[in-house]
């Protein structure tokens, strides 16, 4: 273990030095991290993405790696999302693993993407023949000129995670992410190298509190055309209020979300260069074994349903929105009853 935390020193140093000989040539995109703002887990996406201080599974290592020091047994998750019909397809598959000491090490592959995408050209692109127009070819046939796909191709976004928790107590955690960027959008491809950290604390039994600072460094992304971007910082804040009634538990949470992309045009409230957006969700299980949930997603309904196993949860998510189109998200979460993979043995 004192070698991964000399490892993980090691290359935030590196990749800040990097950074620091190559931001005089970056310009900021302003949504050049949106790919990673879909999220992941059909849990949270039901309860409105609220999750900076509810999160207490694998997924938490996108949504606050803090939230693995929640993880007892090792557990595995894969989730699969759909959006306009189908055509933009993610898919998440993660892993995390308790150490010795309280730690907790997870990794994840994060993949984004539509397939089969044409690229399209005239047959004739002479100036002096416009689209839709009728030429003669060498052979003296006439051809109408119009656009035909020359190639497909499958743009994509996928990242690496890799995680680490730290549980200091029974009410505090601690925990950070490394995350490996790969974008491909036609004939050009991006990489990139990230940083997440975050905390959750317990205040007390009814309040938990949530902090999660992404790309903290500002993520580098460079293109292999020589275009450089900047992903800026965000900042998630996160309430939760776990209660009991007898045999139902309620969960209540919010987060705030905020952005220093100057996104006054789509954020709910901007101030300046910052933006906030907000969430809310509502959990209502019964005996821990079939969970109802709903919530608002920056002003989108959200809905979805969870079911517990024994050592299999499956969770389905529903997000309505009136310009995006509707999304659909399902997992599936396996808790390692056995320790198979534990590495205290």
């Amino acid at each position: 273990m004192r070698h991964l935390n000399r490892l993980i020193k090691i290359t935030i140093v590196l990749f800040l030095l990097y950074q620091g000989n190559t931001f005089s040539s970056i310009t900021t995109g302003k949504y050049a991290g949106e790919f990673l703002a879909v999220g992941v887990g059909a849990r949270y996406l039901a309860m409105g993405g609220t999750a900076a201080a509810s999160a207490d599974d694998i997924t938490a290592m996108y949504w606050n790696p803090a939230g693995l020091g929640f993880l007892s047994m090792t557990q595995m998750h894969a989730m699969h999302s759909e959006r306009f019909a189908g055509i933009v397809n993610w898919d998440f598959i993660g892993i995390g693993v308790p150490l010795k000491h309280n730690r907790t090490l997870g990794f994840g592959f994060f993949r984004l993407g539509v397939d089969g995408v044409p690229l399209t050209k005239l047959y004739n692109e002479s100036d002096s023949v416009g689209i839709g127009k009728t030429y003669f070819d060498e052979s003296g046939r006439p051809i109408q000129n119009v656009p035909y796909a020359y190639k497909y191709v499958n743009p994509n976004d996928a990242a690496l995670f890799i995680s680490y928790a730290i549980n200091q107590n029974p009410r505090f955690k601690f925990g950070g992410t490394i995350k490996m960027i790969r974008r491909s959008a036609g004939d050009y491809t991006a990489w990139g190298v990230g940083f997440d950290i975050g905390t959750i604390y317990q205040a007390a039994s009814w309040m938990h509190l949530g902090a999660t600072v992404k790309d903290l460094t500002s993520t580098l992304l460079a293109w292999s055309n020589g275009t450089k971007e900047l992903i800026l910082p965000q900042i998630r804040l996160g309430f939760l209020s776990p209660m009991r009634l007898k045999h139902f538990g309620i969960r209540v949470a919010s987060d705030v979300l905020i952005n220093f992309e100057d996104r006054s045009s789509v954020a709910q409230v901007s101030l300046g260069r910052a933006g906030f957006d907000f969430f809310s969700g509502l959990e209502l299980n019964y005996l821990d074994r079939i969970g109802i949930r709903a919530g608002i997603d920056r002003g989108a309904f959200t809905i979805g349903t969870g079911f517990n196993l024994s050592s299999i949860h499956l969770d389905y998510g529903f997000l309505a929105h009136s310009d995006l189109g509707s999304t659909h998200r399902i997992s599936v979460t396996l808790t390692d009853t056995k320790n198979l993979f534990n590495l205290n043995r």
